[in-house]
C-alpha cells in the first residue's frame, strides 16, 4: 500500500526506506498527506540524492509554461482518475492533456474507461502550491447526473461511472452551494442505495438538508425521500417515517403528478407496515 501511494517512484520508495528506522510502513502510509515532510529530510539518504522528492517534482514543474501550470492546478482537483469530459469541465482541453502527458505529469491508459490520472505525489505538490478550484467539478456532477431527474434506462452504467469517481462525487457535494447540493443529493440517493453506501449517504444527506435554504421545496422533498430510503436500508424505519411524511406533504402542496404521489404513498405505507411488524414482533417477544 505504501509503494502504491508513492506511485512506485524509485526515489520516493528509497526515501521511505530511509525513514523505516523511525516510522513503520503503516504509520508512513497514514501520514502521506504530508508526504514531503515525512520523506523530505534524512541526512544519510540525501547524501546519496542531490534532490528530495519535492525537488524532483519542482524540477519538472520548472519546465512548464504558464498555460501548462494552470492546467496542472485545474487537474489537481480530481482525487483519482478522470476522463476528457471531466478535464474539459475544469477548463483543460485535449491539447493541454497531451502536453502534460508528454511531460510525464499526467499518466494515460487510453484503453481504460477513465484513462487519465495524476501521480499522487504530483497532485499533492500541486495542491500545496495552489488550492484547487472545484466549481468545474460541481458542474461535471450536475451534468452527468441530469439524466437521473427521470427514470434513466442507463442508470446502472451511470452508477458504475460514479463508482470510479466516488471521491470526486463527495468533493462536489461538499463544495456545491446548498441549493445545488440538495438537488444533486436527490439525484444520487439511488446510487448510495445501490452501492451499499446507505450510512454514508444518510450522513451526507442530513448535512446537506441542515443547510437547505428552503428555496426549492420539490428538491427538498426529493432529498427527504432519498434520506428516508437510505434510513430504511440501514434498518432505521423510525427515522425514515417523518422524512417520508415531509416529502409527501411538500409534493402534495405542489400538485405533482399522480404517479409521483403514488410512489411516495407506497414508500410511506411500506415504512408503516415495517414499523407495525416490528412492534408486533417486539410485543410477542415480551
Amino acid at each position: 500500500e505504501l509503494c502504491r501511494r508513492l506511485d512506485n517512484l524509485p526515489l520516493a520508495i528509497e526515501l521511505a526506506a530511509a525513514r523505516a528506522r523511525l516510522l513503520s510502513p503503516a504509520v508512513m502510509t497514514e501520514r502521506l498527506d504530508d508526504r514531503f515532510h515525512v520523506l523530505g529530510t534524512d541526512t544519510t539518504a540525501n547524501q546519496e540524492h542531490h534532490r528530495t522528492l519535492r525537488a524532483a517534482i519542482e524540477w519538472s514543474f520548472d519546465l512548464l509554461t504558464d498555460v501548462e501550470l494552470d492546467a496542472m492546478r485545474r487537474l489537481s482537483v480530481f482525487a483519482d482518475r478522470f476522463d476528457l469530459d471531466q478535464a474539459e469541465h475544469v477548463g483543460v482541453d485535449l491539447d493541454d492533456l497531451a502536453r502534460l502527458i508528454g511531460h510525464s505529469l499526467v499518466m494515460s491508459d487510453p484503453d481504460a474507461r477513465v484513462p487519465y490520472r495524476l501521480l499522487e505525489s504530483v497532485r499533492e505538490y500541486t495542491r500545496e502550491a495552489s488550492t484547487p478550484r472545484r466549481e468545474g467539478l460541481v458542474t461535471w456532477l450536475i451534468d452527468i447526473t441530469t439524466p437521473l431527474d427521470e427514470p434513466a434506462p442507463n442508470r446502472d452504467e451511470l452508477h458504475s461511472r460514479l463508482d470510479i469517481s466516488a471521491a470526486d462525487v463527495r468533493q462536489a457535494l461538499d463544495h456545491a452551494d446548498p441549493a445545488t447540493a440538495l438537488t444533486l443529493f436527490g439525484r444520487l440517493g439511488a446510487w448510495f442505495w445501490d452501492r451499499g453506501r446507505a450510512d454514508e449517504g444518510r450522513r451526507i444527506g442530513h448535512a446537506i438538508a441542515a443547510a437547505d435554504p428552503g428555496t426549492d421545496e420539490l428538491a427538498t422533498a426529493r432529498a427527504c425521500n432519498a434520506i428516508a430510503n437510505l434510513a430504511v436500508r440501514s434498518g432505521d424505519p423510525c427515522a425514515a417515517l417523518p422524512l417520508y411524511e415531509q416529502a409527501l406533504a411538500l409534493r402534495t402542496n405542489h400538485g405533482v403528478s399522480p404517479n409521483q404521489l403514488a410512489s411516495n404513498h407506497n414508500d410511506l405505507g411500506a415504512c408503516l407496515l415495517h414499523l407495525r411488524r416490528s412492534a408486533v414482533g417486539f410485543a410477542h417477544d415480551r
